[in-house]
């Protein structure tokens, strides 16, 4: 009995660590493509609003900031300061995601290391692409329920991870401008896309790790 335990548990604590490292890279990688900003640009109409100069080089000095680990708040152009505040609390999500995504992807590594030295990878992988495909059902059915009700999602999110000051904005603000709601929803979508790729690609290797054999024939144990 206790056998059967250790190898669910072994199989779901590897699931969730892959399920982390795919969430947090799919969305980093959303976030860090310069092609979702060009498309934000020619998709939604910016250039009615900013000219494409400004526009990239705001956008260019965003990722810039966003991509270090300091807290310290930015002074970006034609931003005020509860904008430049915002952007400082977006980028303690984003060091959030970097954080899980280091730790998920050195989790999987040991714990892949340590299976692989106790012969019993071949075992643990194929308990845990199911696993893997049952969390991702259920993540990806609230993603879902998450876009049907995207404009109340959106502003619940807000009020989470922000201070008052920094959720509402007037309409002629420059970050809504240039940053307006259904671009969210866009990044949203790709990131959901980006995700169940990385996860079929996950699942598949699950697979064929379960199938090739890892482990002596002397060494073999039973999977319950």
């Amino acid at each position: 009995m206790s056998l059967r335990i250790n190898w669910h548990f072994a199989s779901f604590v590897l699931a969730f660590f892959i399920f982390l490292m795919i969430f947090s890279s799919s969305a980093l990688f959303i976030i860090y493509n310069p092609l979702i900003y060009n498309y934000n640009f020619k998709k939604n109409h910016i250039s009615q609003k900013v000219n494409f100069t400004l526009y990239n080089r705001t956008t260019s000095y965003l990722n810039s900031y966003f991509s270090g680990f300091s807290d310290n708040m930015p002074k970006i152009p034609h931003f005020e300061e509860n904008e430049n505040s915002h952007m400082m609390y977006v980028k303690r999500i984003f060091i959030c995601l970097k954080i899980i995504l280091i730790v998920s992807f050195i989790a999987c590594l040991s714990f892949i290391e340590f299976l692989t030295k106790k012969r019993i990878i071949k075992k643990i992988a194929r308990l845990t692409w199911k696993y893997i495909i049952a969390i991702i059902f259920i993540f990806v059915s609230f993603l879902l329920f998450l876009i049907l009700t995207f404009d109340t999602s959106f502003i619940t999110f807000h009020y989470l991870f922000f201070e008052g000051k920094q959720i509402f904005f007037p309409v002629n603000s420059y970050m809504i401008e240039i940053f307006p709601e259904k671009f969210f929803l866009q990044m949203f979508i790709f990131m959901i896309i980006i995700f169940i790729i990385e996860s079929i690609a996950a699942v598949s290797m699950l697979m064929i790790a379960g199938k090739n054999d890892f482990v002596s024939p002397q060494n073999k144990t039973k999977l319950p």
